[in-house]
């Protein structure tokens, strides 16, 4: 009990040091925006507005890209159970709960996957501790990709039910059981399932051969039904709204953005503290130790994770890679994903399982030496040697290269702890209650020093209060659409204040708003970009000079109902009207504008728009819409009375 408290204690420090405040949300350190901001809380928002204080089901909002459909949007999280946590709790408390929820389903994930494999209680722990803290679970969270973490939370309760499924014999608990788990990490993030039922496939094909229980295996396509029911209001309306998505069209070059570049394997051992979070592939020092342990200690029974980590290496190579090339050539659907490099994702999974099974070897080593005297001989041998190089390099990058300076002391610290453990345990010095707790120790000192260089948390006075007077001054001027050359009123802020925008942030986008957005706003730029429009000529995050050079077409916003136009720069057309200069902030009013289509309608578009469809197809997707969100909502319900009756009659 005092090690699990112990583990939970970690993890609670850990999200202390890095400044969580229910009040608040997770941002980079240093870093401008945060996807917590700009997309979970406007979605969180609307979610409780719609059903709360309408009381409607959120099928279609008007909050960006000049209208479009809500609950379709896998971003948006409707058809995942746990968002709609939002109707109870306010906005910001909901998004931390979520955090603080799925931090824990890691480790407890974490934890229910390597007993079932047998770990020793301490090794549990430590490999539950190494995957809740995993810098990219922490970096991500910081960038706040909170759907990456919803989905990597149910990665290990994944392998665990395919564990179960193949351990012992066939019932429809289990059977249930793996349906509700596959189907939580699709509607968490349809991207992230990739992998994770890319890495249950191949684990589920090395334990039916391992125990020659190939029938299982086939018996398990009885689940697919039960998945398929549950994803439903998820794959139905995407299905739906698939032709009329930009996303649809993605080039090899596009789908290939933040390729891993070899030379960032390096990131192993030399931990990187801030930049781009989708190349981070620092797992830990001490973690990676422990695993390398598992390796040298029985290589042959780790093959499929080493297969697995091969697999994702050649993956998130991406671009850089002949292999993925030849997979999104054979496959397009595969560029639909985006980002190879998420599937260094299934190492920051594997790692600290494999961690467990090296502390677990460690444990029972130290506990009996005599049992593999030659084996712990040159453990001993090559944790010194790992030892040497871990302080020279840690050294030399600290004293030598500036950009490596911070990277060098932490491998020179936690490298040298770790060796310092492993050596006194392998010589008895160390009694297994003491060598768990300084191993769990390790690696949550060296997981939250790198954790908390990527995640911190910020109030409402640095992401919604800067920006009320402009909102407050829109609101007193009756604005309809607002357009943004330069994202001068935040997401986060429409939708505190009800307002509506010509463009904004969000993956899923319409084809035929993109074109418009780009008719009006005079911004023309080639590919796909998540920001419409396309911030051209940004500076680094500073988006004071964006777009400053495109005019945009008034007739063109005025048709689409734009209003008023904000931008951070003085705009010199004769149908814009200065209104007011607020904190630098520019407000026009446009005199091309004119109110003709009904704030009421769904959709509230131009009528001759090309690439968009009609109104009564709109209504039909959005009716079906609705009555997927309804069976899937039922079935989910089902299925969790059904898996606790027969997990009750099991016990």
């Amino acid at each position: 009990m005092r090690l699990k408290l112990l583990a939970a204690g970690l993890i609670g420090i850990f999200l202390l040091v890095s400044g969580l405040r229910p009040d608040g949300l997770p941002f980079a350190p240093g870093g401008t925006f945060s996807d917590a901001a700009v997309a979970h809380y406007p979605a969180a928002v609307y979610l409780r507005h719609s059903i709360v204080d309408q009381g409607t089901l959120p099928l279609w909002w008007e909050l960006n890209m000049a209208g479009q459909p809500f609950a379709a949007n896998p971003l948006n999280k409707t058809a995942y159970p746990l968002q709609w946590l939002a109707l109870i709790f306010p906005p910001t408390w909901h998004l931390n709960i979520l955090i603080i929820l799925h931090m824990g389903i890691a480790a407890l994930g974490m934890a229910r996957w390597t007993q079932a494999l047998a770990f020793r209680r301490q090794a549990v722990l430590i490999s539950a501790v190494a995957y809740a803290l995993s810098p990219r679970i922490a970096a991500h969270t910081g960038a706040g990709h909170l759907d990456l973490l919803y989905a990597l939370a149910w990665f290990p309760w994944l392998m665990w039910a395919i564990r179960d499924w193949f351990a012992s014999s066939f019932s429809a608990r289990k059977l249930v059981g793996l349906s509700l788990i596959a189907a939580l990490i699709l509607l968490a993030d349809v991207r992230l399932s990739l992998f994770a039922y890319a890495i249950g496939i191949i684990y589920g094909i090395f334990e039916a051969a391992r125990d020659h229980r190939w029938s299982h295996a086939f018996k398990s396509i009885a689940a697919i039904p039960i998945w398929a029911m549950l994803i439903l209001a998820l794959i139905v309306p995407l299905l739906l709204w698939q032709p009329y998505l930009s996303r649809t069209g993605l080039s090899v070059a596009e789908a290939g953005v933040f390729s891993l570049e070899p030379g960032q394997l390096v990131g192993l051992v030399l931990p990187q503290m801030h930049g781009n979070v989708e190349t981070l592939t620092y797992t830990g020092i001490s973690v990676l130790v422990l695993a390398m342990l598992a390796l040298i200690a029985q290589p042959a029974k780790h093959l499929e994770w080493l297969v697995m980590g091969g697999l994702a290496i050649v993956y998130a190579l991406g671009s850089n890679s002949v292999v993925w090339h030849a997979l999104v050539e054979a496959l397009p659907i595969l560029r639909w994903f985006r980002v190879p490099a998420r599937a260094w994702l299934i190492i920051a999974l594997t790692t600290p399982l494999l961690a467990g099974y090296g502390a677990n070897w460690l444990l029972t080593a130290a506990g009996d030496r005599r049992g593999q005297p030659r084996l712990i001989g040159r453990t001993r041998l090559l944790t010194l040697i790992g030892l040497v190089i871990a302080v020279t390099c840690g050294l030399f990058s600290w004293v030598s290269l500036p950009d490596l300076a911070e990277s060098g002391r932490h491998l020179l610290m936690i490298g040298g702890i770790t060796g310092v453990i492993i050596m006194l345990a392998l010589s008895g010095r160390l009694t297994n209650s003491r060598l768990g707790v300084a191993l769990m120790l390790a690696v949550a000192v060296d997981l939250t020093l790198v954790g908390h260089s990527w995640l911190e948390w910020r109030g409402e006075d640095e992401w919604l209060t800067p920006y009320t007077q402009v909102a407050e001054a829109l609101r007193a001027d009756n604005a309809d659409r607002i357009y943004s050359p330069a994202y001068s009123l935040p997401q986060q802020v429409a939708a505190a204040y009800d307002l509506h925008l010509f463009g904004g942030v969000d993956p899923f986008q319409l084809q035929g708003i993109v074109e418009a957005i780009a008719d009006g706003s005079g911004v023309r730029a080639q590919g796909y970009s998540v920001v419409q429009p396309p911030l051209t000529g940004i500076d680094g995050d500073d988006l004071r000079g964006v777009n400053r050079t495109a005019m945009p077409d008034t007739n063109v916003l005025g048709r689409w109902q734009v209003s008023h136009v904000v931008a951070p720069y003085p705009i010199d057309h004769p149908r814009l009207e200065l209104l007011d200069i607020i904190q630098g902030t520019y407000v026009y009013h446009n005199l091309d504008y004119r109110l003709e289509i009904d704030p009421a309608s769904v959709p509230r578009w131009a009528a001759d728009q090309k690439g968009l469809p009609d109104t009564a197809t709109v209504m039909e997707i959005n009716r079906a819409t609705g009555l997927t969100m309804v069976t899937s909502g039922v079935a989910f319900a089902a299925c969790l009375l059904i898996y606790g009756l027969l997990t009750f009659k099991a016990r």
